[in-house]
């Protein structure tokens, strides 16, 4: 492991990634560094805080299930602008397409 990868706040999770994927150089130079550390970091920092709360449901013995339901209410209390795009309107996302043929398929309604 670089020291980048010591460093790294999700280090934790990552640990470095596997061995066989660590072929590039570190932003400091160091050769040896995860080749997908970029995907790690971005990915374990967006999903960590979700895991935290699992774990403190867990070590106050309620179901981990009812963070489904939190998540949920915390969604839909959240404005998003997708929720008013119209099929052939331009997608909130900005790609110039419609919404029809962007970003339907990831935000449909329940």
């Amino acid at each position: 492991m670089t020291q980048a990868c010591r460093e790294c706040p999700v280090q934790f999770v990552c640990r470095g990634g596997c061995p066989k994927d660590r072929f590039v150089e570190a932003p400091d130079g160091e050769p040896g560094h995860n080749y997908l550390c970029a995907g790690y970091r971005r990915f374990f920092t967006h999903a960590v805080p979700t895991m935290e709360r699992m774990a403190q449901l867990g070590c106050r013995f309620r179901p981990i299930a009812t963070l489904m339901g939190e998540l949920r209410e915390e969604e839909d209390s959240i404005e998003a602008p997708w929720r008013s795009a119209g099929r052939n309107d331009a997608c909130p996302c900005g790609s110039g397409r419609k919404y029809t043929r962007c970003c339907l398929g990831f935000h449909r309604p329940r």
